[in-house]
């Protein structure tokens, strides 16, 4: 739990806010609402907003400071993509959205704002008959799906996007640890979409969805069409992790720096 924690409190400090309470007061209040729901293995979702006050923009200044307040929500979500996880998903890349965000600060900002894009872009898919929406950065390089982290196989190294303009998530950093302990070169770099498409296998990573092969984009069959070998490895692996009898979870640690390609080894 700490690892979640952890991030709000990061996201309201890249906006200049702060969270009035300690992690311990916070893994207590998760533990509370668990408890009252009877719930073992749920999603969690912490919502911190402020309160009454200013009604402008100012409001978090020395002569107007709104209350933070802090609402936790529990419910029983198998995944974001139920079906997914089994046959694979059908994406596309977005037409219409893209993501951008004027500093990379921001775009480590979970704030709800930021997936107003993301809910038109998922929507656009499904009315087009696919599963989830792709979408590209300023450049048009590959950013992230509406809501979850892209990555992509070739040739036996996973690839995945830099985050200048996608969340610095979690599970996407708990996954490309993964990779690296089973000896798998993991790279982080500017992706063209023609990179995506010519992959052997393809999966997006977040909290809700945790590991989902995607098995065609625009249409085209990502490697056989199936889920890949290293995709199940790392599903496998990443269950063992967060639902064994100790579970584990990667605080995101590497550079978000977007001046060159890195590789980690």
């Amino acid at each position: 739990m700490s690892a979640p924690s952890t991030n709000d409190r990061k996201t309201f400090r890249s906006v200049g806010l702060d969270i009035p309470f300690s992690e311990t007061d916070l893994h207590l209040a998760v533990h509370q609402v668990l408890e009252e729901n009877g719930l073992t293995d749920a999603y969690i979702r912490p919502l911190v907003f402020l309160g009454e006050g200013s009604m402008g923009l100012d409001v978090q200044t020395i002569e107007n400071a709104n209350p933070v307040h802090v609402m936790i929500s529990t419910w029983e979500w198998a995944s974001y993509f139920d079906h997914g996880k089994v046959t694979g998903i059908r994406a596309v890349i977005s037409n219409n959205h893209r993501r951008v965000f004027s500093s990379p600060a921001l775009a480590q900002a979970k704030a709800s704002g930021h997936y107003l894009g993301s809910c038109c872009a998922h929507m656009d898919a499904k009315k087009s008959g696919y599963d989830e929406a792709i979408l590209l950065d300023e450049a048009g390089y590959l950013a992230e799906a509406s809501s979850a982290n892209l990555f992509f196989v070739s040739r036996g190294e996973i690839f995945t996007p830099f985050v200048k303009h996608a969340l610095n998530g979690i599970t996407r950093h708990t996954v490309m640890k993964i990779g690296i302990d089973n000896g798998i070169r993991v790279i982080e770099q500017n992706c063209r979409p023609f990179s995506l498409l010519a992959a052997d296998e393809a999966f997006l990573t977040g909290t809700a969805c945790e590991i989902v092969p995607v098995i065609s984009v625009n249409g085209q069959r990502i490697g056989e069409g199936k889920i890949g070998e290293v995709t199940q490895l790392l599903t496998q692996q990443f269950s063992q992790m967060v639902r064994g009898a100790e579970p584990q979870i990667v605080q995101p640690q590497f550079s978000i720096n977007q001046s060159s390609t890195s590789a980690i080894n």
